[in-house]
């Protein structure tokens, strides 16, 4: 099996409180061996996003597979999709990322089912993995929440968060959840000129 060794950066953002990464790796593992390849390029992209050792070497799982820190403050998240990783810490929460390749889903039926338009269909399926991972929970089922929210690269509210969604490459969508105070203008501005 051949994992991933060139690991090329799509997007990455580094300020006090907020760092994120997307990358791509290259190589062509079958089904079987891409669960393994995308953990390689995770923990390859999580130690550029730690090149100054400021987290820890290594997280947990929560009993929902969701990836902390033990003994840290700081936030995690984590999202792949097909050869493609994404990761995000935060100073403080809520915070999710999620990245998805077009074309697996089946779009049209789940567009229809959820009420999202379909053009914003996968835009509209990060946000709601992103919001998932981030632990938002209204009054409203969050698929219906998501339904009427407005998308954009530049923050928009998602109950007690902000959002964004933009597209780092063709056919790659992908979306952040974070605490309002960390989507800061340059964070706005790094991801319109994605």
């Amino acid at each position: 099996m051949t994992l991933p060794t060139q690991i090329h950066s799509l997007f990455s953002y580094n300020d006090q409180q907020l760092r994120i990464i997307i990358g791509e790796f290259f190589g062509s593992p079958n089904r079987k061996q891409l669960k393994q390849a995308q953990r390689v390029a995770v923990l390859n992209l999580y130690n550029q996003l730690n090149i100054d050792g400021k987290f820890p070497d290594s997280w947990s799982k929560d009993i929902n597979g969701k990836p902390y820190f033990r003994d840290h403050s700081w936030q995690l998240s984590i999202s792949h999709s097909d050869h493609f990783v994404a990761l995000a810490v935060a100073s403080h929460g809520p915070l999710g990322i999620d990245l998805q390749t077009h074309g697996r889903r089946r779009q049209s039926q789940l567009a229809h089912y959820l009420n999202w338009p379909k053009p914003q269909f996968f835009h509209r399926w990060c946000l709601y993995e992103a919001a998932y991972k981030a632990g938002l929970a209204g009054p409203r089922p969050l698929q219906e929440l998501i339904a009427d929210t407005e998308l954009s690269p530049s923050p928009f509210a998602v109950l007690n968060a902000s959002g964004h969604c933009w597209s780092p490459r063709p056919k790659l969508s992908a979306a952040l959840i974070t605490a309002p105070d960390l989507s800061t203008p340059a964070l706005c501005t790094s991801l319109i000129t994605t």
